[in-house]
């Protein structure tokens, strides 16, 4: 927690929370359910007239020790194993959908995977690329011919 940047009284923002141990928006929304009376709040401060359903929120020390707990992980061992990222080679199955920043590729375990890149129209069925895999997201890393994309 001492990485994570802290509001006054020691507040942890919910984005940095989640960012440090790896969880989704979706994972939060639902131990922030959970979270004990008043360890999690919402901040209307300094947000320039947004909807209060884009103010973000802030978990107490309480909470964020709780929340340690709940999901087992300690923040600083969750932070070294989120430190290592994957590389593969796929191959890419279908790469003709209208939004051109997406691309669908097969796994070595034949699994199938939506993969995120800057232009699919440069790629083609059948050809095998490099790929990263990040908090289970993959990113086009270079095709065959070793340009970085």
């Amino acid at each position: 927690m001492d990485a994570m940047k802290t509001g006054i009284g020691g507040e942890v923002a919910e984005a940095n929370l989640r960012e440090a141990l790896g969880l989704s928006r979706v994972e939060m929304k639902k131990l922030r359910a959970k979270a004990p009376a008043g360890g999690c709040y919402q901040s209307g401060e300094k947000q320039g007239g947004k909807p209060k359903a884009l103010w973000p929120w802030y978990w107490n020390k309480e909470a964020v020790a709780w929340l340690s707990k709940e999901i087992g992980l300690q923040l600083e061992e969750k932070k070294e194993m989120e430190s290592s990222v994957k590389e593969a080679f796929v191959i890419v199955t279908r790469c003709a959908f209208p939004n051109k920043r997406i691309f669908e590729a097969k796994l070595d375990n034949m699994a199938v995977m939506m993969i995120q890149c800057k232009d699919s129209r440069k790629l083609r069925p059948k050809q095998r690329v490099k790929v990263k895999f990040s908090n289970g997201v993959g990113y086009l890393v270079s095709d065959r011919s070793g340009r970085a994309k």
